[in-house]
């Protein structure tokens, strides 16, 4: 607050303007504590204005002294030694300022905040972060208006202006109670003209509101209208014609709903962290549990195979996870991308049945297969609606208590083909139907978490499945009595017969002699490259190992490698680079490059590609298909 003496030393000093009469372009003040803010304002308004900047009130005050008064202030209304209320109020207290146009910046949105600094005498509010083209619009109005209204008329057109923008109701009042004016939220409200609003008593208009309260800015009891709860309140402003009051009814029923939902969806994201940590951290326990089996009975052949076939299973159980994750990400974000071609439903299921045939075997599961005698011919992406059997077949697997019985149907009806997983475990409670296939949804019993999951294999199946123009139905008969669920695809061709199916990746060949075919591994993780390189030792294959971008240049350059696996992230010189540089050298133009990469969208392999990729491999990589590329790179060189 301003003391009495410094207002009385402010107040006694003469106003003073340029000595040359009128200045070519108008004055504005910017008070602001931001630096960044304050060069963002006055970088804006330079293009138009002159701009003077002060970091606190007080010196914006003093300044008035000694200097030329500006044609607007802009006025940040948390200020670290004085308020801009009471920086505003001073202006208006002061014959010399009392017209000084004010705007008002402040971070805080609440409509009472916004009737508080009318109150006090601002003309304009802008919410922080601004955008500097409102800002310079808006100031501009009031430089214009300062030379050709007077101080009611612009006050009115503000209060106007702000009013109809606010999101609540608002109705202003007369010394009488009797409406001048109402927003565009009102009128939604009341549903009457504003014609037939405009001179009504308020109290007529909404007998149920009640206006004795012991001073302004009081709470008022709330207001029942049309099925909805209001929270009213009122703001003496300044003697004006339009209002003395502004009465402001706020939804309280639409900020509890929006406060609900902000809750559960808050609820929601740290049950899904949590649950992220708890299955990430699980398979990494088994994994470092095998490492050290492996580290402390390396001559122990039984426990050695049990260790290899714990790292299998959990690093595969990790990849899924991750996998899922990346999915939902890119289908959220709209860049998943069919590889659409023509192939038989019947072999997408067979396909991710022989999959899943450890996970069912290892839980003891009967799993009936009916595929239909005729084909199921479906335009698509094969790969992707093989997760989508896969997804449903993981989920009754896990779903379904050891020893239980999964069934899979397929079958022509009408013009589509039709898939059915049924299982005959824990069962879909009633009120879980209409949400089982939103993100982060998982059937709440004790079965479900112990087989854990991210409650995601749903949400991909469902928006696979619309993607290739198909739908997908949920049924069950209640807790303990099994799901079933139904996925519809279109048939692309009635009369066609089915194509032929996809040939499999070759079997790799005998291992090449040693020292007769050269592989350069790039990897800044050493852990991965070393572990990488002893995988392609014990397989037949010479193997050199760099450690960054410029390492790999001049071991392929020495070396002359016929395949250079490639991470994409190094230090210094990325992947890509490399890639170029060793198209770009004679002695290295003609090896086979493999990327690998934790990035596998399509835009990822097309930059692999102009850099002179040949396969983009997506982190963790199969080894058995590494190895078979690497057989049909040695046969091409060695028919």
């Amino acid at each position: 607050m301003l003391t009495m003496p410094d207002a009385a030393v402010y107040m006694s000093a003469p106003m003073q303007r340029a000595s040359d009469g009128a200045p070519s372009r108008a004055l504005v003040w910017i008070v602001d504590d931001s630096p960044l803010e304050t060069e963002l304002a006055a970088t804006a308004l330079s293009l138009r204005f002159d701009v003077e900047t002060f970091q606190d009130g007080h010196s914006a005050l003093e300044r008035l002294a000694s200097r030329r008064a500006p044609d607007t202030l802009v006025l940040d209304w948390l200020l670290p030694d004085i308020s801009g209320v009471d920086v505003c109020r001073f202006l208006r207290s002061n014959a010399a300022t009392t017209t000084l146009p004010v705007l008002v910046l402040s971070v805080r949105r609440d409509p009472a905040d916004v009737l508080e600094g009318l109150s006090a005498g601002a003309d304009d509010y802008l919410s922080k972060p601004f955008d500097p083209a409102e800002l310079l619009a808006r100031v501009s109005v009031l430089v214009r208006a300062r030379q050709h209204l007077d101080r009611a008329e612009r006050a009115e057109r503000a209060l106007r202006s702000l009013l109809e923008h606010l999101p609540d109701v608002v109705l202003a009042l007369d010394d009488r109670r009797r409406v001048t004016f109402i927003n565009s939220e009102a009128d939604r409200l009341l549903g009457l003209a504003r014609s037939a609003i405009v001179g009504r008593v308020v109290t007529d208009l909404l007998p149920d509101l009640s206006l004795d309260s012991p001073a302004t800015g009081d709470a008022l009891p709330d207001l029942r209208w049309r099925g909805r709860v209001f929270a009213p309140f009122v703001r003496p402003l300044p003697a004006q014609s339009l209002a003395t009051t502004v009465l402001v009814l706020r939804d309280v029923t639409r900020d509890r709903v929006s406060a609900e939902v902000a809750r559960l969806a808050d609820q929601r994201k740290d049950e899904f962290l949590a649950m992220l940590g708890h299955e990430l951290r699980n398979p990494l326990a088994a994994i470092v549990s095998a490492s050290e089996l492996l580290t402390r009975l390396p001559g122990d052949e039984a426990a050695t195979t049990h260790a290899r076939q714990i790292l299998g299973r959990q690093t595969a159980l990790m990849a899924r996870l991750i996998d899922d994750l990346l999915d939902v990400s890119r289908i959220t974000q709209g860049k998943i991308e069919l590889r659409r071609e023509p192939f038989d439903l019947r072999t997408a299921v067979a396909r991710a049945l022989e999959t899943m045939h450890p996970t069912l075997v290892s839980r003891r599961h009967h799993v009936e297969s009916r595929v239909s005698d005729e084909p199921l011919p479906v335009f698509g992406d094969p790969t992707r609606v093989e997760q989508v059997v896969m997804n449903l077949l993981h989920n009754a697997a896990k779903y379904t208590p050891p020893g239980g019985r999964i069934r899979v149907t397929t079958a022509r009806e009408g013009h589509e083909a039709v898939l059915r997983v049924r299982d005959n475990g824990v069962g879909i409670p009633p009120e879980a139907l209409s949400q089982i296939f939103d993100l982060f949804t998982q059937v709440e019993t004790s079965l479900a978490r112990t087989q854990g999951g991210l409650g995601i294999g749903l949400t991909l199946v469902r928006s696979l499945v619309a993607m290739h123009g198909g739908s997908i139905e949920a049924h069950s008969e209640g807790p303990d009595k099994g799901s079933e669920f139904d996925v519809r695809l279109p048939l692309s061709d009635l009369g066609s017969d089915p194509p032929a199916p996809r040939p499999k990746a070759p079997t790799p060949r005998t291992p090449p002699l040693p020292g007769s075919f050269r592989v350069l591994v790039v990897d800044d993780n050493e852990d991965i490259a070393e572990a990488m390189a002893m995988a392609l030792s014990a397989a037949g294959y010479e193997v050199s190992l760099a450690f960054d971008g410029i390492q790999a240049l001049e071991v392929a350059a020495r070396e002359t490698p016929q395949v250079v696996i490639l991470d994409l992230g190094l230090p210094g010189i990325d992947g890509f680079e490399v890639a170029r540089r060793l198209r770009a050298d004679a002695r290295t133009a003609e090896a086979m490059l493999v990327a690998l990469s934790g990035y596998g969208q399509a835009s990822d392999r097309a930059r692999s590609r102009e850099a002179g990729v040949d396969e983009h491999l997506v982190k963790p990589v199969d080894f058995s298909v590494l190895l078979n590329l690497l057989a049909l790179r040695r046969d091409a060189l060695d028919p």
